[in-house]
């Protein structure tokens, strides 16, 4: 049997999350996503402060996209985002409705990214080159990025593309609802 001032204890250290929840300019953009997140990961529909209690507890990946919401980082001292997702571009530069599939050692540095975008584990978005240059792709709206796949350049991804596990893309792809796929594997004999 679980204790309840255990369960008390849990939700008062997302206390100060609430105070900026409520605070936040990104407040329509933060209940937007934790409707799509319940909707996403198949949860019961939760809304307002239940729901974003809910997933704030129980997923590190929403609280880093929460962090980045309302810029206030040093609530990671209450409670710590997922390890290793980074964003190198302000939150109004990616749209509404990012959902992150287990976002450990994922990079996410766009210039634009559209909204209800889905990105997963062990992905790299960003620069190609370590210049000043501006390098930085531009990903559509709906975009799904899979497990393990880079995008990287001043590049273009167009609307509902889904980049396959692996890929790595380093030119536009402008065909809205195209599946980018790496080439098959290929044994290499010494």
């Amino acid at each position: 049997m679980r204790n309840p001032l255990n369960a008390v204890i849990g939700i008062l250290k997302f206390l100060p999350h609430i105070i900026v929840y409520k605070l936040s300019k990104n407040r329509d953009i933060i209940d937007y996503e934790v409707k799509k997140w319940n909707e996403e990961y198949r949860l019961p529909e939760r809304t307002g402060i239940v729901g974003l209690i809910y997933l704030l507890r129980s997923y590190r990946e929403f609280r880093s996209l929460f962090y980045l919401r309302t810029g206030a980082n040093w609530l990671r001292n209450f409670a710590k985002g997922q390890t290793n997702l980074e964003f190198y571009t302000p939150s109004d530069r990616i749209g509404k409705g990012l959902i992150i599939w287990h976002g450990f050692s994922t990079v996410i540095n766009v210039r634009e990214m559209g909204e209800n975008c889905q990105v997963w584990q062990n992905v790299t978005i960003g620069k190609k080159s370590s210049t000043d240059y501006d390098d930085r792709p531009i990903i559509g709206a709906g975009t799904k990025i899979c497990a393990g796949a880079i995008v990287a350049g001043e590049i273009n991804i167009a609307p509902e593309v889904t980049v396959g596990a692996g890929a790595v893309v380093v030119k536009d792809v402008p065909e809205p609802g195209t599946v980018v796929v790496s080439g098959p594997s290929r044994y290499i004999i010494r």
